[in-house]
């Protein structure tokens, strides 16, 4: 995406180029002492304090709190806003593997090749989505996700052990996979998911420093009385929440 709003010639000839910085959280943001212009303060290796006219800030609320906006003099309503609306828990598990067992048990088996199917359950995958050789073998939420959250291993750890089939979590997915299938004829074993497994990735959306959830969970009255604030401020001043 970087690359291609640098392009000059994308989506057209001439097109303007924009340079996009990466690796460079804000971690601060102020009014400076024109009162019209914003400073916005970044970290990161290329720290660094710049002023603009106006910013957009698409920021989750989550991370949003993690910085320093006490120069923004921002209504009581709308901080008040940035720490109480929360945001739910999600986690999937995608596993690749070699072969679509699933298919030969649905009666239309060329739609399920096309677009894929669900199932839903009281184990702890959850609902899982057969789409393609990437099987999204667990999506949860709210308390369910927090515990599958708990297996989720620190990919950006070097420590952090190869993904296998032995692991925690693709070790729960896989069992969980053979008991969901229980009964039907030429189900898989556990064996036989071992066979087809190549790997797998986790991730926990409340445990992601750029997200801190999953998606917007209002509360009673939350939404009546506390985000048209958020509107307000939208409409009516320089900064967009």
């Amino acid at each position: 995406m970087a690359a291609r709003l640098k392009s000059t010639i994308w989506p057209q000839a001439g097109a303007t180029s924009i340079d996009v910085s990466l690796s460079t959280p804000t971690v601060a943001m102020s009014l400076a002492s024109d009162g019209r212009t914003i400073q916005v303060t970044t970290g990161g290796e290329k720290s660094s304090t710049n002023s603009y006219d106006m910013v957009f800030n698409t920021t989750p609320l989550g991370p949003l709190q993690q910085m320093d906006l006490s120069g923004l003099n921002l209504d009581r309503d709308i901080l008040d806003g940035i720490r109480a609306l929360s945001y739910d828990r999600a986690t999937k598990v995608a596993i690749n593997i070699n072969k679509r067992w699933w298919t030969g048990f649905y009666p239309n088996a060329d739609a399920i090749h096309r677009g894929g199917g669900v199932s839903s359950s009281d184990l702890p995958l959850g609902f899982t989505v057969y789409p393609s050789n990437v099987l999204i073998a667990s999506c949860t939420w709210a308390q369910d996700a927090s515990r599958m959250a708990a297996l989720v291993p620190d990919y950006t750890d070097p420590s952090t052990p190869t993904p296998s089939y032995t692991g925690p979590i693709a070790a729960v997915c896989l069992e969980g996979l053979v008991k969901l299938w229980a009964g039907r004829q030429e189900a898989p074993t556990l064996k036989d998911l071992h066979g087809y497994y190549i790997t797998h990735h986790a991730w926990a959306w409340s445990h992601d420093p750029c997200t801190c959830g999953a998606f917007a969970l209002f509360g009673p009255g939350r939404f009546q009385n506390i985000y048209p604030k958020f509107r307000e401020l939208l409409a009516n001043s320089w900064l967009a929440i």
